[in-house]
């Protein structure tokens, strides 16, 4: 998956996907910016579904990856 910055994804999510979208998406950075784009790409992801049922989100650094691996593969 291509690296995306903030002020870009907007047109990254108006484009069809090739396939299927991505599984898996890691957001990071400035947390004003990671809460404001987590919600829009949630949005455009779920249209409309209930959010509880398919978007997990995780706080934290680097000492969190070994628990979000563990949780991608259950």
């Amino acid at each position: 998956m291509p690296e995306i910055v903030h002020n870009q994804l907007s047109g990254y999510l108006k484009k069809p996907f090739r396939a299927s979208p991505p599984a898996v998406y890691l957001i990071h950075g400035q947390q004003a910016l990671v809460e404001q784009h987590l919600g829009l790409l949630t949005d455009h992801l779920l249209d409309g579904a209930p959010r509880d049922l398919a978007c997990e989100s995780m706080d934290g650094l680097l000492e969190n990856i070994p628990e979000v691996v563990e949780r991608m593969n259950a």
